[in-house]
């Protein structure tokens, strides 16, 4: 069936047979529609189930939640919920496009994506402080965990004291000290009045050292770059072609990633690979020691077998060429990605920035 991709209203009244098409091409999604008494749109959510299963069978269950603005003729908010993988990449597992943020909405959101998720895996929440889901969570969610993007309490931090590049470092050593120790030693550092707003927020929230298990010391998890520039850039775009986007997008990631973790022949995943790699290279003491097991395909760690001597300590060779080079590109093609959705941000912010001026302008002469 062909829909219109140019008319809202009727991209609207499409908007149903769109979504069970995604449930016939994707057997099991999970998609929903919202509406008012007046059977008026208000929200609309997208799951994938490949994705979910994902989730819920190989990533780590720490989901960031999150809405924001989008600029469009009848369509203004938009919720995403994130987790990462192991190979530390973000991908989006639900989303929902609506006409308001509100309570209403934020709560209709929240209980859809339990629907999808279910009930039988424990999982943790991450939010901004700011963003208005957040209140909400505890709600929907009341034996989970939830706490706070550090990047989150840190803006939060900026609103109260203001912005200060040496108080800023102490907050984020503080925030991913790995022992309480170095969280007191360096949360003592901060001024007097850091400290008095950050007493204010319970540190299992954002402090690494005091983090439960579930949350597996994950500080931020970002919203990947495609759906910012989607909020900025793309105005007056009808729902189904927004919708379409997103789609696409989670089944070509989805799709890539695959394809790389099938050339896996190791139990870490290429990203664990160069975290181990770098640490491995750092380690130069007689008293521990660090070192690939080849019979068990695992690294040891030892205070009896210390590493070679030097900085150039190697990896073993257990990485396919293939595999580090497809990581290679795919690193490469990210900051790509992200310079691009830099330079579209700073475009769209520009030209609303004239277009308000220009209202201003428009507003002021006609008093006159």
């Amino acid at each position: 069936m062909s829909f219109s991709y140019n008319d809202h209203e009727e991209s609207f009244t499409n908007l149903p047979v769109y979504l069970h098409n995604i449930q016939r091409t994707n057997p099991h999604s999970y998609t929903f529609i919202k509406t008012d008494v007046l059977n008026r749109f208000e929200l609309c959510f997208v799951a994938i189930r490949c994705v979910i299963n994902t989730f819920l069978g190989c990533m780590l269950p720490v989901i960031f939640i999150g809405s924001f603005r989008i600029r469009g003729e009848y369509l203004n908010s938009m919720f995403v919920a994130v987790s990462m993988d192991g190979n530390n990449n973000t991908m989006p597992i639900a989303f929902g496009i609506g006409v308001a943020n509100n309570v209403n909405s934020c709560t209709w959101f929240l209980m859809r994506l339990k629907d999808a998720i279910g009930e039988g895996r424990e999982v943790a929440f991450i939010t901004n402080m700011d963003d208005t889901i957040s209140s909400f969570v505890g709600q929907v969610f009341p034996e989970a965990y939830h706490g706070y993007s550090s990047k989150g309490v840190l803006i939060y931090y900026h609103l109260r004291i203001g912005q200060s590049t040496n108080l800023d470092y102490l907050f984020f050593r503080a925030c991913k000290a790995y022992t309480t120790q170095d969280f007191e030693k360096s949360f003592s550092k901060l001024s007097h009045a850091a400290r008095e707003v950050l007493a204010n927020i319970r540190k299992t929230k954002w402090a690494r050292a005091y983090f439960p298990n579930i949350r597996w010391n994950v500080l931020n998890i970002n919203i990947p770059e495609f759906l910012l520039v989607l909020s900025v850039s793309q105005r007056n775009v009808p729902i189904i072609t927004l919708i379409d986007a997103i789609v696409q997008y989670i089944q070509q990631t989805f799709a890539e990633r695959s394809v790389v973790g099938g050339m896996l022949n190791t139990v870490f995943t290429p990203y664990t690979e160069m975290v181990l790699h770098r640490r491995m290279q750092k380690v130069n003491s007689s008293e521990f020691g660090v070192w690939h097991c080849e019979e068990e395909d695992c690294y040891v760690c030892s205070d009896n077998n210390p590493t070679p001597e030097g900085p150039d300590f190697p990896l073993p060779d257990n990485m396919p060429d293939d595999v580090f080079q497809a990581m290679k590109a795919t690193e490469e093609a990210n900051e790509r990605d992200s310079q691009i959705s830099r330079t579209l941000n700073q475009c769209a912010n520009d030209v609303a920035d004239q277009v308000i001026e220009k209202e201003k302008w428009i507003a002021e002469t006609t008093k006159k």
